[in-house]
């Protein structure tokens, strides 16, 4: 294989400069650096390709570059020395040296390493850029392609930060007006930019192109430093064209929650598809200089956004398990109202017994004859159609005991109206000298009809002698078994 040909200009002169090396090299020509033999200084020259410094058009344009940069005096340009042609015709810029890297570079660093841009950083580089950009507009210049590729940054004590961006490559800048309006009449029909940065109007390649299309390709450059790529990318450049014409971009909130809501809805302005909607440079930079931070304030302003965040999630959380408490207390309290809900809690125990003490015998209710069930219990069955009633007192609901149902229940037995167990003392039955225990009757049982005796008591034989005094009764709350 052959070694690649030596270039010819490294070596050569032009104006008084030394060419020693390529730098970079674009679509239409070549960079190189040249320094002074004399002073030391160091310069860039900018050659076209000879296919290229033979076409009119191309050399106009290239010329055009020049008069456009060197029009404009801003710390954000780059200086322009001199332009024209070297003995064999090739024409040539001479401009300032910068020893930097470019956007591009650091954007492509950053997504290797799946990394997003700071945001002071961003606002403080797109401060910049709309600065330059902004006094590029007042002189009625049109850059055309702004990407990260045309956006150099270098050390500089001066600047925000101590990092100065600087736009070059107007290469296919447009005069609003002027006597380069010729040159711009023949991009009619012809896409000039790079698609991935490319304004709807540009797509649209009908010559009308003005200084919201440099607003529309800074926004997509604002969007790939935060989100880390354009809004709209695809295999082939006519997709991406097609998404800037008729696509909308996805929310900036959706890729990255920590974008300022100020911001994101600065970079959605700048891609409007009207460029009448769009803000204007100047407009830009001053928004941006009121977001511009120190880097120590984000990290609190963020911790701060979801601390809110937080806040307002468990309170919305708190706010519905409340909602869902009194929506289930409402609607209990509807169906009690209800006519079915009174006839279900006021429904008879039909399916159930009352259990109450006293001796194996049946005993007589106001509903019917009772059965004895067992010697401390006696069952009395539920009366059909009504809930039944022990004593003129309603029948506690199934499986229901309340310290107020007791309470009425004891004060009922000290009354006499329920009857004690067998084993519990009584007046009659505690005389110690009585020889033969005297038969009580069954204690009545309802407010209606009394209960006969199960057996028929006998006559009273006399006292063999005058009683005890008997002793005073004790009521034993703890005899009443209630089942």
């Amino acid at each position: 294989m052959a070694p690649p040909a030596a270039d010819p200009l490294l070596g050569q002169q032009i104006e008084g400069y030394r060419i020693i090396r390529s730098v970079g090299h674009g679509g239409m020509g070549v960079i190189y650096e040249a320094v002074h033999p004399g002073i030391g200084q160091r310069a860039a020259v900018k050659v076209l390709f000879p296919s290229f410094s033979r076409d009119e058009d191309a050399v106009s344009r290239f010329v055009a570059e020049a008069r456009a940069a060197s029009r404009v005096q801003h710390p954000g340009l780059v200086k322009i020395f001199n332009h024209g042609r070297i003995p064999d015709g090739t024409a040539y810029i001479m401009m300032e040296f910068l020893s930097g890297e470019s956007l591009q570079a650091r954007l492509l660093r950053l997504r290797q390493t799946a990394q997003r841009m700071p945001l002071p950083e961003v606002v403080r580089i797109a401060g910049q850029v709309a600065s330059a950009l902004d006094a590029v507009h007042r002189e009625g210049i049109v850059h055309r392609d702004l990407k990260p590729a045309n956006l150099l940054s270098f050390a500089d004590a001066e600047a925000s930060g101590g990092e100065r961006i600087k736009v070059v490559d107007f290469g296919i800048a447009k005069f609003l007006s002027g006597s380069t309006a010729d040159v711009d009449r023949t991009t009619v029909g012809k896409f000039l930019g790079t698609a991935l940065y490319a304004s709807p109007e540009q797509c649209q390649m009908t010559g009308q192109v003005g200084a919201k299309a440099d607003v529309y390709s800074l926004g997509v450059i604002l969007y790939e430093m935060l989100a880390g790529q354009p809004p709209f990318v695809a295999e082939h450049p006519g997709a991406v064209i097609a998404m800037h014409l008729s696509s909308k971009p996805r929310s900036l909130w959706d890729v990255s929650w920590s974008v300022p809501t100020p911001l994101c809805l600065l970079v959605h302005q700048m891609l409007h598809k009207e460029p009448e909607r769009r803000p204007s440079m100047k407009q830009i930079g001053d928004r941006l200089a009121e977001l511009r931070l120190d880097a120590a304030e984000w990290p609190y302003r963020l911790w701060r956004h979801k601390s809110r965040v937080a806040a307002v999630a468990g309170g919305a959380l708190l706010a519905l398990a409340l909602l869902g408490t009194i929506a289930g207390r409402i609607s209990a309290v509807r169906a009690r109202a209800t006519p079915a809900g009174r006839a279900e809690s006021e429904r008879p125990l039909h399916a159930s017994h009352v259990a109450l003490p006293g001796p194996q015998s049946a005993v007589r209710n106001e509903t019917g004859l009772g059965t004895a069930t067992s010697p401390d219990t006696i069952s009395v069955p539920a009366a059909q159609g009504r809930n039944p009633t022990v004593s003129g007192l309603s029948a506690l609901p199934r499986g229901t005991q309340t310290p107020a149902r007791i309470k009425e229940k004891r004060a009922a037995a000290k009354t006499g109206m329920l009857s004690r167990r067998p084993d519990a003392p009584s007046a009659a039955a505690s005389a110690a000298s009585s020889p033969e225990p005297v038969a009580s009757p069954i204690p009545k049982i309802g407010s209606g009809g009394n209960a006969p005796p199960s057996e028929p008591p006998g006559p009273q034989p006399p006292a063999a002698q005058p009683p005890a005094k008997p002793k005073p009764k004790q009521d034993n709350d703890d005899d009443l078994a209630f089942h």
